[in-house]
C-alpha cells in the first residue's frame, strides 16, 4: 500500500501543484471503503490501483509536455495488462485520446502498433512466467476464458433500471461510504462468509447518511463544474468510468463491490475540480466528509471483523 500512496501523491501533486489538495484528495482515496478493505487483502487490489494510477500520472506528464513517449506507454500498458486484463482497457482509452489530442498522423496505426506491441510482450512474459512458475496459467488459453465467462451475466436485458442502479450504488455510494454489511455463505467456499451489497438496501447509520449527503453534494459541485470546463483529460477519465460501469453491467455483477476499488480513483478524478478545491468552504467540506466517512467506515470495518 505505501507504493500505492507514493503513486498518489505524485499524480496529485502534478494535478493541483497545492500540499493541501494533494493531502485532502489522497486521504479521501485512501479512507474510502473500498481502498479500506481491499487493500489490507494480500492480493492484486493494491498493484491495480498502482496500475491505474500510474497511468493517469503518464497521461498528465504527456498532456503538459505534449509529448507521446511511447516507450513509458508501453511499460504503463504491461504493468496494467499483468494485474487484469480489464484495467488495461483504462491504459487504452488514456493513451487513444492522448493519441487524438496530440493530433498525430495516422491515429488509428499508432493506436494498433501500441496494442501489438504491448500483447506480444505480455504473450512473451506469459510464456516465461509459465516457466518459472507451473502453476501460473496463460492469459490466452480459451480455458482462462471459459472460467471467465461464468461470471458473465444477462440481467441487464432482462432488468436494465435494477442493474443501473446497483452499479451506480456499488461504484458512487458504497466504493466511499458503506452501509451496514450483509453475510452469506459462499456457494464456492463452505464455511467462508460472503459480504455483498447486491439488491440490499442502504443501511447507513446517522452519521454514515450525513456523509452520504455532504459526499454527494460535494461530488455534484465537482462534476458540474468539471463539465462546464471539460478537457480532453477529464473526457478520458470519463470514458473510462463508463467504460467500467458497462463492463460490470455484464461481469461480475453480483460482486460489483469486488470490482470498485478499480473505479475509484477515476470516480475522484471526475468528481473533484481544482478550482473549487481553492475555497475555503468545499475545504472545509470535504474535511468534514472525510471525518464522517473515516467514523462510519471504521465502524463498519469492525462489524464485518466480528462476523
Amino acid at each position: 500500500m505505501l507504493l500505492v500512496y507514493f503513486c498518489l501523491q505524485s499524480f496529485f501533486w502534478n494535478y493541483t501543484k497545492r500540499y493541501v489538495d494533494t493531502l485532502l484528495l489522497s486521504v479521501t482515496f485512501g479512507l474510502s471503503m473500498s481502498q479500506l478493505i481491499f487493500g489490507a487483502v494480500p492480493e492484486t487490489y493494491a498493484l491495480a490501483a498502482c496500475s491505474i494510477i500510474t497511468t493517469y500520472i503518464l497521461f498528465w506528464i504527456c498532456l503538459q509536455r505534449k509529448k507521446l513517449y511511447f516507450e513509458y506507454w508501453i511499460l504503463a500498458g504491461l504493468f496494467s495488462f499483468s494485474v487484469t486484463i480489464t484495467n488495461f482497457a483504462q491504459t487504452l482509452i488514456c493513451f487513444i485520446a492522448l493519441v487524438f489530442y496530440l493530433n498525430r498522423k495516422i491515429r488509428w496505426l499508432t493506436i494498433l502498433e501500441y496494442l501489438g506491441v504491448v500483447v506480444s510482450f505480455a504473450f512473451i512474459l506469459s510464456i516465461i512466467q509459465k516457466k518459472l512458475f507451473p502453476l501460473a496459467r496463460y492469459f490466452f488459453m480459451p480455458s482462462l476464458i471459459t472460467t471467465e465467462s461464468k461470471h458473465i451475466s444477462t440481467l441487464v436485458f432482462e432488468q436494465p433500471l435494477l442493474i443501473a442502479q446497483e452499479v451506480f450504488k456499488s461504484f458512487f455510494l458504497v466504493n466511499f461510504i458503506a452501509p451496514d454489511p450483509f453475510a452469506a455463505n459462499d456457494p464456492d467456499f463452505p464455511g467462508f462468509l460472503l459480504l455483498g451489497y447486491f439488491m440490499r438496501p442502504l443501511d447507513y447509520s446517522l452519521i454514515g447518511y450525513a456523509g452520504v449527503i455532504l459526499l454527494m453534494c460535494l461530488f455534484s459541485l465537482g462534476f458540474l463544474k468539471n463539465i462546464i470546463h471539460y478537457n480532453i483529460f477529464l473526457v478520458a477519465v470519463c470514458c473510462a468510468v463508463v467504460y467500467n460501469m458497462i463492463l460490470h453491467s455484464f461481469f461480475g455483477v453480483t460482486e460489483i463491490f469486488l470490482y470498485s476499488c478499480n473505479v475509484t480513483f477515476p470516480v475522484l478524478l471526475l468528481f473533484f475540480n481544482k478550482s473549487l478545491l481553492k475555497n475555503s468552504y468545499f475545504k472545509i467540506g470535504l474535511v468534514l466528509a472525510i471525518t464522517l466517512m473515516t467514523i462510519n467506515n471504521f465502524s463498519i470495518i469492525k462489524q464485518i471483523i466480528s462476523l
